[in-house]
């Protein structure tokens, strides 16, 4: 078999000939449309009856953590949170502002 004799037909399909048929073209697009609209219709169908009786998307969840809580990762996020703070109140009274418009 020649490459050439799987290609041609994809080739005639697509090639206009005489006259111009943008009906084809048009119904080619609609039908294609309407293709892809029915799959994201049955598809979110589908995923709300599965979400609904309670499954899950993923796999299964993970394992909860072993209880210990670990306040070290907390800690640090609060102090640097109250860096920032303290850093927004420094440029309301400490730091100087010059009104580039005056």
């Amino acid at each position: 078999m020649n490459l050439d004799s799987f290609i041609a037909p994809v080739k005639n399909a697509l090639v206009y000939g005489d006259r111009p048929e943008p009906y084809r073209d048009w119904f080619v697009l609609l039908g294609v449309c309407i293709l892809l609209f029915i799959a994201s219709f049955a598809f979110n169908v589908w995923l709300f009856l599965r979400i609904a009786s309670g499954a899950s998307l993923g796999g299964t969840p993970p394992a909860p953590a072993s209880g210990a809580f670990n306040a070290v990762p907390l800690e640090t996020v609060q102090t640097l949170f109250n860096d920032r703070a303290a850093e927004a109140k420094r440029y309301q009274g400490q730091y100087p502002f010059v009104d580039p418009s005056r």
